[in-house]
């Protein structure tokens, strides 16, 4: 199963590469600055969490299934799986936040990553 996730992102980068997107070293610095630093934290769920997605209108709910999580018609979900996912959006509810303790929960989490970040690249800073 995570193998499946990883070999999604290889073949994103590859592609992005390939096009002539952006170079090796850039999308290597996305990853590990974005998401990859963010993946110790919180997963893609988590992530639709703090970022409050589940908040929006249904109209932009929709648009961001079908864009993002349905992959524009290119995706492997079947009839059910994409109902099943849009179901879910369309309750408006988040995985794993109390919705009513949402802005504790995002400032909770951005505290956490300013530490790590302060650790990881404290050292560049002091000379």
């Amino acid at each position: 199963m995570m193998n499946r996730i990883q070999n999604a992102m290889r073949r994103e980068a590859y592609y992005l590469w390939a096009a002539g997107y952006a170079s090796a070293e850039d999308i290597e610095i996305g990853i590990r600055t974005t998401f990859g630093f963010r993946m110790a934290n919180e997963g893609p769920l988590m992530h639709y969490d703090l970022s409050g997605v589940w908040k929006y209108s249904q109209d932009i709910l929709d648009h961001y299934a079908e864009k993002y999580i349905l992959g524009l018609g290119k995706s492997e979900f079947n009839n059910e799986e994409a109902e099943k996912i849009k179901r879910r959006m369309a309750e408006g509810k988040p995985w794993f936040i109390d919705p009513n303790k949402f802005d504790d929960a995002k400032e909770k989490m951005d505290r956490a990553y300013i530490k790590c970040l302060k650790c990881r690249f404290s050292s560049k800073f002091d000379s």
